[in-house]
């Protein structure tokens, strides 16, 4: 008999050990927290767990925004097909078969040939490699004019030295228009675990702050 099944209208109600446990499992508070606790989630995005990154470049630190690398260069890798049994796979399909996964490196503003539409995701999980590719997430976002909605991949700016370029490594660039909305900006004695925090709608003096932006 299925532990599980609904109930009839009428039908006196008989609840098996199995149904209760799996009831209590779902009911049951986080260890170390009280049942009145308000469950604390990440927020919702699309995550992509990547593997390795360039050689001689840390790993990211939460929070950080990175772009996206393939091994290959710019051109297209042909498909074999039709996808049929017994296909000979090309060595760029073996590849992608045995779960090979895209790198990463760092947003640096000194980077040949960056532009300021080039796609990036944000560190959400430094040991695990995992980054937010679509959705909401907190990264530091260098604010140039307190005006600015939105934020792309960092750029060198008129009066930027050396300070100002290392500093900005890892972040995004506030904009007018950009790929990245910003939703707002934590305040200094924000707290993002407490429930309904407000968010600031400006980030102050010119500088690098946490902003929750959308993806």
């Amino acid at each position: 008999m299925d532990p599980f099944r609904r109930v009839r209208p009428g039908e006196a109600v008989r609840i098996s050990a199995t149904a209760w446990n799996a009831l209590m499992d779902m009911v049951r508070p986080t260890r170390g927290e009280s049942a009145s606790t308000v469950e604390q989630s990440r927020l919702p995005a699309q995550v992509a767990c990547l593997a390795g990154y360039t050689a001689g470049i840390r790993r990211p630190l939460i929070g950080e925004a990175v772009q996206l690398v393939a091994l290959s260069g710019d051109d297209g890798a042909a498909a074999t097909v039709p996808l049929v049994a017994g296909l000979t796979l090309s060595a760029v399909e073996r590849r992608l078969g045995a779960g090979y996964r895209v790198k990463f490196r760092l947003l640096d503003p000194q980077t040949a040939g960056a532009a300021a539409d080039d796609p990036v995701a944000i560190c959400t999980d430094p040991e695990r490699l995992m980054f937010a590719v679509a959705g909401l997430a907190w990264v530091r976002v260098r604010s140039l004019r307190p005006w600015h909605r939105f934020a792309r991949r960092c750029l060198p700016h008129p009066g930027d030295g050396l300070v100002e370029l290392a500093d900005s490594v890892g972040c995004l660039d506030s904009c007018g228009w950009g790929p990245v909305a910003i939703l707002g900006w934590a305040r200094a004695e924000f707290d993002p675990q407490a429930p309904y925090e407000q968010l600031s709608p400006v980030p102050g003096e010119p500088g690098i702050y946490w902003a929750l932006v959308r993806m």
